[in-house]
C-alpha cells in the first residue's frame, strides 16, 4: 500500500448514492429500485447506526418496530441521510406529522416502487449538485493558490484558505472588507491578464501575489462574484531579487579593469602635483599662480574619479530593492550609463547616441541602467578586434502611442542562429573563455518584464546585432 493510500484509511469511494430500505416489504421493492440504476440494500429489521448513516437514502415503513426512533435519528443528526417515510394508507395526520418533524418524503403504503422512484431520483440529483458543491469548496481550501472573490462593491465575499495564510487574517477579518486595504497593485497593472499585488500582514515583512480576475456566473450566465486565482510569488521575488543584483555585479566586476585604469590616470597626476607641491613648499619656492593652476589640476582629478565612484555605486546598490513607479526620463538614463560603459567602449568602438526629447515612464533608473549597460556591453565585446567596417554602436531613445524603446545596435558579426535560440536563458554563456556568467540577458529580460515590457532581438537584413528594450509609456 502507498503512503497516498494509506491516507484513505477504511473510508469506500462512493460514486453514486446508496439506497436503504428498512420494511417488511423489501424483495420486490428493492429489486425494482436496482433495476432503475441505483445501488439499493434491503433490510427487515432497523439496522445498526453505522449502516444507517453509510446510505444517502433512507425508505423506512412506519410498521417496523423501532422505525419511529430510527426516523427520528437519522433527521436529526447532522450529514444524516435523506429519508422518506412511508406510512399507513389511511394515516394522513402521520403524513403530517413526518413532514413537520423534518423528513424529506413522505409515501403511503402498501409500498411500492412506483411511488419511491420519482423521490430517490429527486434526492439523488441532489445529492450529486451537492456533492460537486462539497468538492470544489474542499478542493479551493486545500489548494495553495489563492482565491478571493469580490462583489459588485469590490468588497470580499469569499477567500479560501490559501489566501487567508497570505493575508495573515481570520475569515471574518477579512469578509465585507474592500479588497483595496488588502492588496496593493504593483508594477504596471495587468499583462495579459495577469497583474502583481503586494500584500503587508499585521507584523510580518510584504508578500507578493501574481495572479487574474475572471467573472464567475451562474448557470443562467447570471454574474455572481469576481473571482481573483493567484500564487504567492514571494519566494519567486527574493529570488529574482538576488539574481538582478548578482548580474549588475557581473557586469560591474567585468569592467574592473577599466574602471581601475580610469581612476589611477586622475590619481597618478594628483599624487604628481602634490608631491611637487611638497617639494616647492619645503625649499621654500613656492611660485602662487603655478600652485594654482596645479590645484586646479588635482581638484579637476579628484572630480573624475567622485564621477565615477557615483555612477558604479548607483549600479552596484541593491537596485531590486527599487521600485518600479518612479518618474523616470529615459534619455538622461542612457546617457549616465553610455557613460560608465564608455570606459570600456572606447578602445573598441564609437558610441554614438540619439535620445528623443521627454521620453518618460515609469520605471526603477537602476534597473533600466543595468540593461542598457549590459547590452552596450554586450556590443562592443562582440566588436573586439574589429577593423572594418569601423566598430560603431548606436543607442536610439524614442517612442511611439504605446511604448517607449531604447535600441542597441552594433555593426559586429551578428547572433548565430543556435546561440540566438538560447542567448535569454540563465547561466548560457557564449563567451565563457572570457569571464561570461551568463546571466546578462536573462537578468535583463526578467526587468524588462517587470516593468511590463519586453526585451528583444530584432529581425534585419543589415550587419550586426540589433537589441530592443520596450516599455510601456507614461499616460499623459
Amino acid at each position: 500500500m502507498s503512503e497516498h493510500d494509506q491516507d484513505w484509511g477504511d473510508a469506500v469511494q462512493v460514486d453514486q448514492p446508496t439506497v436503504l430500505l428498512v420494511s417488511g416489504e423489501t424483495d420486490e421493492v428493492a429489486a425494482e429500485i436496482g433495476q432503475a440504476g441505483f445501488l439499493v440494500s434491503a433490510v427487515a429489521a432497523v439496522p445498526d447506526e453505522a449502516e444507517v448513516m453509510a446510505a444517502n437514502i433512507l425508505v423506512v415503513t412506519t410498521g417496523v418496530v423501532g422505525a419511529e426512533t430510527l426516523i427520528s435519528k437519522a433527521i436529526n443528526t447532522a450529514y444524516g441521510p435523506q429519508v422518506i417515510v412511508a406510512v399507513g394508507a389511511h394515516e394522513s395526520d402521520e403524513s403530517f406529522d413526518w413532514v413537520a418533524a423534518g423528513a424529506h418524503g413522505v409515501v403511503r403504503s402498501p409500498l411500492r416502487s412506483v411511488a419511491l422512484l420519482p423521490l430517490i431520483r429527486r434526492f439523488v440529483a441532489q445529492w450529486y449538485r451537492a456533492r460537486q458543491l462539497t468538492l470544489r469548496e474542499c478542493i479551493a481550501e486545500q489548494v495553495m493558490d489563492l482565491a478571493i472573490g469580490t462583489d459588485q462593491e469590490d468588497c470580499l465575499v469569499y477567500v479560501n484558505a490559501g489566501a487567508l495564510q497570505v493575508l495573515g487574517k481570520e475569515r471574518a477579518e477579512v469578509l465585507g472588507v474592500p479588497i483595496g486595504t488588502l492588496l496593493t497593485p504593483v508594477g504596471q497593472g495587468a499583462v495579459d491578464g495577469v497583474e502583481e499585488f503586494r500584500v503587508e500582514p499585521d507584523g510580518e515583512d510584504p508578500r507578493w501575489i501574481r495572479g487574474g480576475w475572471r467573472m464567475v456566473r451562474d448557470p443562467a450566465n447570471r454574474p455572481l462574484l469576481r473571482l481573483l486565482v493567484a500564487q504567492d510569488i514571494t519566494r519567486e521575488r527574493q529570488l529574482r531579487r538576488d539574481l538582478v543584483r548578482s548580474g549588475a555585479l557581473a557586469e560591474l566586476g567585468m569592467m574592473a579593469a577599466e574602471v581601475a585604469h580610469e581612476v589611477n590616470n586622475p590619481a597618478t597626476y594628483l599624487m604628481t602635483n602634490l608631491s611637487m607641491l611638497r617639494d616647492d613648499l619645503t625649499a621654500g619656492s613656492l611660485d602662487p599662480n603655478q600652485a594654482m593652476e596645479m590645484i586646479e589640476e588635482c581638484l579637476d582629478g579628484v572630480a573624475r574619479i567622485t564621477d565615477i565612484v557615483r555612477r558604479m555605486r548607483s549600479l552596484a546598490t541593491s537596485s531590486a530593492e527599487e521600485g518600479t513607479d518612479a518618474l523616470v526620463d529615459l534619455g538622461m538614463v542612457v546617457r549616465d550609463v553610455c557613460r560608465i560603459a564608455g570606459l570600456r567602449v572606447k578602445y573598441k568602438a564609437e558610441l554614438h547616441i540619439f535620445d528623443a526629447e521627454g521620453v518618460s515612464v515609469r520605471a526603477s533608473p537602476k534597473r533600466i541602467g543595468q540593461v542598457v549597460l549590459n547590452l552596450v556591453i554586450n556590443a562592443s565585446d562582440a566588436l573586439t578586434g574589429q577593423i572594418e567596417p569601423l566598430p560603431r554602436i548606436d543607442v536610439t531613445v524614442s517612442r511611439n502611442e504605446e511604448w517607449a524603446c531604447i535600441d542597441v545596435r552594433d555593426n559586429g558579426p551578428g547572433i548565430a542562429e543556435k546561440v540566438a535560440a538560447r542567448m535569454f536563458d540563465a547561466f548560457y554563456t557564449s563567451k565563457s573563455s572570457e569571464g561570461g556568467t551568463g546571466l546578462g540577458l536573462a537578468v535583463s529580460r526578467t526587468i524588462a518584464d517587470e516593468h511590463g515590457g519586453a526585451l528583444i532581438l530584432m529581425p534585419h537584413e543589415e550587419r550586426g546585432a540589433w537589441f530592443r528594450l520596450r516599455l510601456p509609456v507614461l499616460k499623459v
